[in-house]
This record gives structure tokens, sequence and C-alpha cells, in this order.
């Protein structure tokens, strides 16, 4: 039996599969990906090529309690490893540090993998990998990859699947959470050089993450050298912190010094109060941020913008993740957007290029930024707070260096309301003390603070293109 198709439709979007092909599953997606992984990938190696399931053994995690939070579990010996820790350790190529370990209760329900093994996520996180040299458990998302004979090696292994790692995601349902069964990864082709190439490639790469770790600790001591060189041209030297003893933590404050104001210890511990002496000590004037800014308002609650606001093109709408990558500019690769309509119902919170950023909420509470040219117009969530500075008395880049400095995180912290999850109120951001120099200075300051960021980021740039063209060069000695 035979038939045509019209011609009103498009033939990029059409494919064919005989039913014997046709695997449990029959959703178009899943059978796109496994058509894009075999062309790609299988009909181009230059090597033999296995699936999976022929070259290794998987093995999948298990942990069977739930809820998985019970703390009667944790807090033991056994190494209990998470999709997170493997993704950090696959993004480097480095040992699996592990943050979390289960006591003899929790070994019960769960299982010992002994080394040296590939561990690969299956959930959320799909197709991240990093070897296993310690003993150590881990959960149903993840699983152990153990190659069947000496063919190929857990290092080679290791570099092959972070190569086709976008196919392999693909072959995932979609879902609220994207999952690999053990089928499904059970098809991945493997592409299987001589043992010779098997070791030139992972020599290569190797060589190409000692590099990106090298110039990456660089770009690290650069950037740490900016609180140094500001606090110096400020005139700041901070005291070392005291020896952590009984005597240390105890302190005394006269009741007028706490008599309608705040009454935790936190505030008016020693540290806190020596920051401030050193904060003194400068040549230049200290004030409070309100002093040198027209404006400084926080985002709307939660429940003003609604799902229906957010639209592919608008008004971006700026989230605590676009500020806070540590060095004073926005991240503008993965914003969001909201309606004008919505927009203008916040308009209060409206920012516009060169106003000030920053985290008053949560763990990254203090992260600081700068609104750059590129966007014209935003809005900010209710996590976040906007300042606008006073041009004629503070640059905004020297107002996001110097909140940046480990003695403005300190003094920003020293601000928090307390509770379980951190939090800064306007009114309190508004008494964070600020050094101000003149304006030449801070022209000087910001100059060379921008010297020091594009050093590292030119440091980082370099260690990138030198990874990505070593994974160019065993892609083409793999696949041709």
């Amino acid at each position: 039996m035979s038939f045509q198709l019209s011609s009103n439709v498009d033939k990029n979007k059409v494919f064919f599969i005989q039913y014997s092909e046709l695997q449990d599953r029959l959703d178009p997606l899943f059978y796109i990906a496994v058509k894009n992984i075999k062309n790609n990938v299988e009909r181009k190696a230059k090597y033999q090529c296995a699936n999976l399931i022929q070259t290794c053994s998987i093995n999948r995690g298990r942990f069977g309690h739930r809820p998985r939070n019970d703390p009667r579990f944790y807090d033991g010996v056994y190494p209990f490893i998470q999709t997170g820790d493997i993704v950090k350790a696959s993004d480097s190529n480095a040992q699996i540090k592990y943050t979390q370990t289960l006591n003899e209760l929790g070994l019960k329900t769960s299982k010992l993998f002994q080394p040296p093994k590939l561990l690969f996520t299956i959930a959320a996180n799909i197709g991240d990998t990093a070897i296993l040299d310690y003993p150590s458990c881990f959960p149903d998302s993840i699983v152990a990859l153990i190659p069947k004979n000496s063919d190929i090696t857990l290092g080679y292994l290791n570099i092959y699947l972070s190569l086709i790692k976008s196919y392999v995601v693909e072959l995932a349902p979609y879902s609220a959470q994207r999952n690999l069964n053990n089928q499904q990864l059970a098809q991945v082709p493997i592409v299987i050089p001589p043992k010779a190439i098997q070791e030139e490639i992972v020599a290569k790469m190797d060589t190409a993450y000692a590099v990106k770790k090298q110039k990456g600790a660089e770009a690290q001591r650069s950037l740490d050298s900016i609180d140094d060189y500001l606090l110096s041209e400020l005139g700041i030297d901070l005291l070392e912190p005291e020896e952590n003893t009984i005597q240390s933590r105890i302190f005394y404050r006269k009741l007028s010094e706490v008599s309608g104001g705040r009454f935790d210890s936190e505030y008016y511990h020693l540290s806190h109060y020596q920051d401030l002496e050193n904060l003194k000590k400068s040549a230049f004037s200290l004030k409070r941020l309100v002093d040198v800014c027209h404006r400084i308002v926080d985002g709307p609650f939660g429940s003003s913008i609604k799902a229906r606001d957010y639209v592919k093109n608008g008004i971006p709408f700026i989230r605590v993740a676009d500020v806070t990558n540590g060095e004073g500019c926005l991240r503008t690769n993965d914003l969001i957007f909201i309606s004008d309509e919505a927009h203008r119902k916040i308009i209060r919170s409206r920012v516009l290029p060169s106003d000030v950023v920053i985290a008053k909420t949560g763990a990254t509470m203090g992260a600081t930024c700068i609104v750059p040219e590129s966007i014209p117009e935003a809005n900010i969530r209710g996590d976040l707070a906007a300042l606008t500075v006073r041009d004629e008395q503070c640059l905004p880049e020297y107002v996001v260096a110097f909140i940046n400095t480990k003695i403005g995180q300190r003094l920003f912290w020293r601000l928090d309301s307390g509770g379980t999850r951190g939090r800064v109120v306007i009114g309190n951001l508004e008494k964070l003390p600020i050094v101000v120099p003149p304006l030449n200075i801070q022209k000087n300051i910001v100059k060379r603070v921008d010297e020091i960021r594009n050093q590292a980021k030119q440091l980082r740039q370099e260690a990138e293109a030198e990874l990505e063209q070593a994974k160019q060069e065993v892609e083409a000695m793999i696949l041709g």
C-alpha cells in the first residue's frame, strides 16, 4: 500500500517509521529524537558502534523511603550523592563532591555502590556524567554505568556521553519533569574507537579542563583583588576576625543604644561595630544609602503578576537569578518578560539604564548589579530593590562596587530583619552606610574595577574557547 502527501504539507515536519520499529511508546517526539541520534551519531561514526545496553550494564540508584527528607536517615558515614553534585562535577570534569550522608538506617533503604563507575543523571538534569571513585549511595534519579568488557574505558565513556548530551536529553519524554528510563537509555549509540584513540581523547580533554581550571582560578584571584584595591583607595583597613571563643562571642551594649530600635544580638555584634568604626576612619564622607539616591523601591508582591502576564516579548522582568552573577552586571541571556499592561500596573518599581538592582531576600541577599544601556526599561520582582543614584554625588557603578565588597556585604546582612528566610526591608536598606569620595576618585575606582573585571572575563573566555576547540577536535576524532 502506498500513498502520497499533499503538496501543502511541510515535508520537513513529517517523518515515517515502520510499525515494527515502535517500542512501547507512540509519541512522535521520541522517534524524532531516536532518528536524530542515529543520523548524527551512529551513521557518522568512524568506528564500530553499539547500543549502550550492549556495552554497559545499567544499575539504578535507590532510596526507597518516602518522604526523602526524613532526618532519621541522614548524617552518617555513607556518602549520598545527589544529581546536583554530578552536575557540578560534570561541568569541570572533576571528582564528585557529595553534600549529604546516610546513616545505618538510611543505608538499609538505599544501596552502597563500589567504584569505579560512571554516574549518569536521568531525571530533571539529564545526561550529566561523572566518575565515581569512592563507595557511595545515590537515589534512583542516577544510574551507574559499568563497561561489560575492556573494549571501552570509563574515562572515554564520560567524555563521549558529554559530547552527545543534547541528543540524549531529547530521548526523555516531555512532562512536568523529564525522566529517562533504562529502556530509553539502552538505545543510546556508543561509538567505540581503538583503545589508543580513547586514551588520546581522554588526555586531550584532561588538558583542556586543566587549562580551564587554571585560568578560572586566575580570573577569580583578579576579582578577589577588587576588594583590597577598593578599600585601600578609601583608606579602610579591615580588622582580622577574632578567635572564636566564648569571650569573643560576648559583648555589651547600653540600653540607650538599643531603646526604640532593634533588639537582636546580630545587629549589635562587636564585628559590625568594628566595620562601622573602620568606615569612619576613611578620609571621605560617610553617608547613608538614602542620602545618595533619588529613590529606593522594591518590586511588587508575587500576587501582582499573574501567569497570563508573562509573554515572549515585552518588558524585561528582572529576577534574583539575573542579578547573582557575582560581577556587578546584569545577566541578560535568560530574561523573562511581562506585558506592557502588567508593567503599567506596577510602574512604581520600573528600572531604567544605570539604576542599581539589589537582592533583598533569600540566600543571595546583597547581590548587586547595574542595569545596562541595552535594557531601556524593565521591572523587578518583589525580592529585589531598585536604586536611582544621585549622579551629582555618586556613580551607580561605584555604589555597586562598594556594596559588593566584603565590608559592604557584611553591613548589608546586618540589616536582615531575621526569620527563616533572610529579608531586608526598604526602611533598613535606606540606612546602609556607604563611604562617598569625590566623583573624580569614584571614576578612577570604577575604571580600575572595570579593568580587573575585563581581565577576568577575558581569561574565562579564553578557557572556554580552548575547551570548545578540544571538544570539536574530539568530535572529529569520533565522528569525522
